[in-house]
């Protein structure tokens, strides 16, 4: 099987996260390694894996299995120590893994490992054989096992076939009678995408974000594991619900098997035979495709949709919602989320939710100090002479919208110094709270 490095996508380096004043340190287990393949060496070890090992290595992800362990070492106890070091297993069910203890052991640890750490990943992948053989022990397997019985320990046993259960369960990918080569990079696609899921930009002064964003975390109780959730983050425009969702995807992305920040659906929504190409572009961010069979009506996107949330643990944000009916031509209907995920919609409207349950976040204002503080970064350099005046009286008007102080800071800083008071008292005559005036004047 030739597998060209060229067939293989870009390796991108994920950037260093955006730090916060109020960022609270991360309490994840260290990752030492992105990947353990766990597999039977048998047949496969030589050939298909070696050729799956190749492309993750040659786009700098770090790997281990059983083969990798240094000689002398305990190896039960350096297996163990692997698995919990690595954030993405790759589990490859083959016609001879249930012959092997090993393989079983490792996958007791590597179900125990993701069902312990939120950001652990797991990839099941069916190589001729079936996930429906796996989840109940036949075919292949149930050769296995009873030879199992009459040597191994029943309560053993009993832990892999509950284990091979749960794996068989889980959504992953399947080669019967097909190209190798191709399902290599159909395997490196996803673990790619666990791997790595794009970072949005935040902001580039994240002024009372990162509290925001923990208050978000906790309204989405990522705790309910087995618990579809959707909240509704309301907001006047230019409070900064965006830039809070954007950081909160962020921070809880690699949680999930799947995440998509579906921007502007006001804006899409607003061209013709909108019902059709809203679900495409939700498709497009699911599958990370930009190009797809055309679909002739809004009902085809939606049972698409309806297929891609079903099967992975999904992340989804929907940006900017005012009408009941976009979220109907998507598709979002809870119940037909995979357990455990969340769908975060901002809005200033609750009527857009339709019949929808959901949980609340209300976005605060900025207050008095977080105002002075976005602004004073906003219009000047360290060792600038500051007039505390003139900020206070600015801030105060612009009643904690950051939008606004974001505006009005471009704004003065178009004009000398000696300017600034005399624009100051026009932004004085615009009454409190009306924010379209306030950003139309500059």
């Amino acid at each position: 099987m030739n597998l060209s490095l060229s067939a293989l996508p870009p390796f991108k380096r994920k950037r260093d996260p955006v730090s916060f004043d109020d960022e609270p340190k991360s309490s994840k287990r260290p990752k030492i390694n992105d990947v353990f393949i766990n597999y039977s060496s048998q047949h496969i070890g030589k050939t298909f894996i070696s050729h799956l090992r190749g492309a993750l290595i040659r786009s700098s992800f770090t790997i281990s299995d059983h083969t990798m362990l240094l000689v002398g070492q305990d190896v039960r106890l350096e297996l163990l120590k692997a698995i919990e070091e690595s954030e993405t297993y790759v589990i490859v069910f083959s016609p001879d893994y249930a012959s092997s203890r090993r393989c079983l052991d490792e996958l007791v640890d590597i179900l125990a490992n993701f069902h312990k750490f939120d950001e652990r990943k797991v990839l099941p992948v069916f190589y001729k054989v079936e996930p429906s053989d796996v989840r109940s022990q036949q075919g292949p397997f149930m050769e296995a096992f009873q030879a199992h019985m009459t040597s191994v320990d029943s309560m053993r046993v009993q832990e892999w076939r509950q284990a091979l259960k749960d794996a068989g369960q889980l959504s992953g990918l399947t080669l019967q009678n097909g190209d190798e080569a191709n399902f290599v990079l159909e395997i490196f696609k996803e673990v790619e995408k666990m791997q790595r899921p794009q970072e949005l930009h935040v902001t580039d002064h994240p002024v009372g974000v990162g509290s925001r964003a923990e208050e978000l975390i906790s309204t989405l109780r990522l705790d309910w594991k087995d618990r579809v959730l959707v909240v509704a983050v309301f907001g006047i425009s230019g409070i900064g619900k965006t830039t809070i969702v954007k950081e909160v995807c962020n921070r809880i992305a690699p949680s999930f098997d799947l995440s998509c920040f579906l921007a502007d659906i006001h804006y899409i929504c607003q061209v013709p035979n909108w019902k059709v190409k809203l679900p495409k572009a939700l498709i497009s961010c699911l599958t990370g495709e930009k190009k797809f069979s055309i679909m002739s009506n809004h009902n085809e996107g939606v049972t698409k949709v309806k297929r891609l949330v079903s099967r992975r643990k999904v992340l989804l944000v929907l940006v900017d919602v005012d009408k009941f009916q976009q979220l109907e031509s998507l598709g979002i209907c809870p119940k037909w989320f995979y357990e455990g995920s969340k769908i975060i919609v901002t809005t200033r409207d609750k009527r857009s939710l339709g019949n929808i349950s959901y949980a609340s976040y209300h976005t605060k204002l900025l207050d008095r100090r977080e105002s002075l503080n976005l602004f004073t970064r906003l219009m000047f350099v360290r060792d600038d002479p500051v007039n505390t005046k003139f900020i206070e009286e600015v801030v105060g008007r612009a009643g904690g919208l950051p939008l606004v102080i974001k505006v009005w800071s471009r704004h003065f800083k178009q004009y000398e110094r000696e300017e600034w008071p005399s624009i100051l008292e026009t932004l004085k005559g615009i009454p409190h709270g009306d924010v379209q005036k306030q950003l139309q004047m500059s």
